[in-house]
């Protein structure tokens, strides 16, 4: 048989859409088996307390986590002020923070093999306490390259963390609505940080930023005690019963994980919602990172007006996240739902930068708060479902024993995503075109990830049939 792609799909029932055969092929041999894409068992959290605490816990962690994504975007002019360093020193932030992410999209099925989720998730919200603390107790007495570099454990534990929960929430009762509360509190965590870093610097001093990081280093502990009974089940036995083999099954095929990760690389599909995630992320990143320092500099906000304008762009997300997944289940399916999302998001968020670009371009121009906010709210709205809807149209393509490696690649790129595109970005409008330029990059962005989701259907139609 001629197969010349890793994967192949077939639907096999008429009447359940979800019901797909894989054809997996190795070398000579290949192995045929029907199997759901969901879990035939779905989680309840009706029905189970522990369950509940779970997705609180879960709830807490993505909060903590949208806390710190957007703590950098926020102390960026103080830092470069503090080190006495230029922005292209301090953006080796976001490369750290890819080189952890990286890692963790490589070994993140290894590791739920070998430790289960309970593992995983420990060691992920282990690395932010330990990161956390050395930031919190040293502060700027810390040197420039080591601060930084911490930066590599903190993606290294996003990355898995973030993959990990993205893959359990994604198999339980109400997906769509509990995934949008999920990256709802994230985007609560990121509504909070702007004015929060902002009050503390203008309280303390620029140098005080480290209690920040004190705040939370304690909010990590508490997750992490959490995480620890709640997940305390959760171990690689579970972690392979979920996959529906045996524990003898797993360790004759446990060496072949890097075989998996493999075929994910070079499906096409798998590539191209990849590279979606890489953009989307990425330009969320870019907005939170660059919006605040954009209008400290062009438009000459001073700090507090900038970070609560940057508050909306974080209200909107979090409100679009937590409204739109109710909304989402109204669609045909997840992907008609992500496609309007996507298309609404350029729609906004181009307003919004032709509204800045042209009041820039006249010397007496000011900006109207309102209209600021607005529409940068707006943009929030429709970005914000975007990862959690997109993610679920992944796990209903990959087969079960697939969505470990299949999302953690998938939200693993995206976090390369979040640490490439604010660099390049941010280094690129600065150094070739002129800063004023860089909410025009972004919204390219945004126009680029439209057009590799429109796409989708045309690489899938060539092997799937999952329904559009």
């Amino acid at each position: 048989m001629n197969i010349k792609t890793p994967f192949k799909y077939q639907q096999i029932s008429n009447e359940d859409p979800t019901a797909i055969e894989l054809e997996e092929t190795t070398g000579i041999d290949s192995i045929q088996q029907t199997t759901a894409i969901n879990p035939p068992i779905s989680l309840n959290w009706r029905h189970s307390f522990k369950l509940r605490v779970q997705i609180l816990l879960c709830f807490f962690n993505l909060f903590i986590i949208g806390l710190s994504d957007q703590s950098i975007g926020t102390l960026l002019p103080s830092l470069i002020e503090i080190y006495s360093t230029s922005q292209y020193h301090i953006s080796l932030i976001f490369v750290l923070t890819f080189i952890g992410y990286s890692l963790a999209a490589v070994t993140n099925a290894k590791l739920h093999d070998q430790w289960g989720r309970r593992g995983v998730l420990m060691f992920g919200v282990g690395c932010l306490v330990i990161a956390y603390s050395l930031i919190g107790s040293f502060g700027s007495k810390l040197p420039l390259m080591v601060f930084i570099c911490l930066f590599f454990i903190i993606g290294l534990a996003i990355g898995l963390a973030d993959s990990s929960i993205g893959v359990y929430l994604s198999n339980i009762e109400d997906s769509n609505e509990i995934m949008g509360l999920l990256h709802g509190f994230y985007g609560i965590g990121g509504i909070c940080s702007p004015p929060l870093i902002s009050w503390i610097i203008v309280r303390f001093g620029k140098e005080k930023y480290w209690m920040f990081y004190l705040g939370l280093t304690g909010c990590s502990f508490v997750c992490l005690s959490g995480i620890t009974w709640a997940f305390w089940d959760q171990d690689a036995a579970m972690y392979r019963e979920e996959l529906g083999a045996s524990i003898e099954e797993n360790e004759t095929e446990a060496g072949d994980e890097e075989g998996q990760f493999g075929l994910m690389i070079k499906d096409r599909l798998v590539l191209l919602l990849c590279s979606y995630s890489f953009l989307y992320i990425g330009v969320e990143i870019s907005i939170s990172s660059w919006t605040l320092t954009y209008l400290l500099q062009i438009h000459q906000l001073d700090q507090l007006q900038a970070s609560f304008i940057m508050s909306w762009f974080w209200i909107g997300l979090t409100m679009g996240r937590i409204v739109l997944g109710f909304v989402t289940s109204r669609f045909r399916n997840e992907y008609r739902a992500n496609w309007w999302y996507s298309l609404l998001s350029a729609v906004c968020f181009g307003a919004f930068t032709v509204y800045c670009f042209y009041i820039s371009s006249h010397p007496t121009g000011q900006l109207n708060l309102v209209i600021t906010k607005l529409l940068l709210c707006l943009s929030g709205f429709f970005i914000g479902p975007l990862f959690p809807t997109s993610n679920i149209t992944v796990t209903r393509i990959l087969p079960m024993h697939y969505q470990v490696t299949g999302i953690g690649l998938y939200t693993s790129i995206g976090g390369c995503g979040s640490a490439i595109l604010p660099f390049l970005l941010g280094n690129f409008s600065k150094a070739v075109l002129g800063f004023q330029w860089i909410m025009c990059l972004i919204w390219s962005m945004i126009v680029l990830y439209c057009v590799v989701w429109w796409c989708v259907p045309t690489v899938k139609r060539t092997r799937f049939t999952y329904q559009y």
